[in-house]
């Protein structure tokens, strides 16, 4: 176990921290470990993780190829600045 953990020293410093944020989050908030709270963080995350699975995918299979993520990201970037100015009301999109 020992070795396991000085060979990955560094992502169990940050599941250390990310446990200690929730922790904290946790005792200062009644509403961090709710359903709701879940729900929109799946929501708003849903996209990303659609293209982090594929990007899994592609990975273990064996062909390494990163530029996927980085077409995805320029497409997010390019739709989120095109559609800045939009604002969406009562379920109709204007200007």
């Amino acid at each position: 176990m020992r070795k396991v953990v000085q060979s990955h020293a560094t992502e169990f410093a940050l599941l250390a921290v990310i446990a200690i944020i929730s922790i904290v989050l946790s005792i200062i908030t009644d509403r961090f470990f709710s359903l709701g709270n879940a729900s929109d963080l799946l929501n708003t995350s849903s996209v990303n993780i659609i293209f982090a699975v594929g990007l899994l995918v592609v990975l273990i299979a064996g062909g390494i190829d990163i530029s996927f993520a980085v077409a995805a990201s320029v497409v997010q970037y390019v739709v989120r600045s095109c559609s800045a100015g939009w604002a969406v009301e009562d379920g109709s999109a204007g200007s």
